[in-house]
């Protein structure tokens, strides 16, 4: 994620950037049976 970050360029990242990063985070391996990460929450950690 710190890449992606450092790539765009931008302090606070895009929605559309946060949902795709949600998306995958959401279906890694680690996360089956856990909550979902809303896109809002994954643009707050940053």
């Amino acid at each position: 994620m710190d890449k992606l970050v450092r790539e765009s360029g931008e302090v606070v990242l895009a929605k559309e950037c946060c949902q795709n990063l949600a998306k995958s985070f959401n279906h890694s391996a680690g996360r089956a049976g856990k909550p979902i990460v809303k896109w809002i929450q994954v643009q707050n950690w940053f």
